[in-house]
């Protein structure tokens, strides 16, 4: 079991050396969709924490200064 789970831990160890970031691309002219599910509580028609939509504005932000052409997929947002 010991040796399984150390092979397991090699893959996704080098796997994750391979993870790209927005460093790695050049979006430069491309149209980048972005889907985010934000499920931000919302009373009376108003968003009552905005945490979520700060915490997606700098990767927004950087892809539009590196000249990406950026689409927004709005997931759920939660009514209750």
């Amino acid at each position: 079991m010991r040796a399984s789970f150390n092979s397991l831990l090699t893959q996704v160890t080098a796997s994750m050396s391979t993870y790209r970031t927005l460093d790695d691309v050049d979006v430069t002219g491309q149209a980048v969709l972005v889907r985010v599910d934000l499920n931000v509580p919302v009373k009376g028609g108003k968003v009552t924490d905005v945490t979520r939509i700060e915490r997606i504005l700098p990767t927004l932000r950087e892809l539009g200064s590196k000249g990406a052409k950026v689409i927004v997929l709005l997931g759920r947002v939660n009514t209750n």
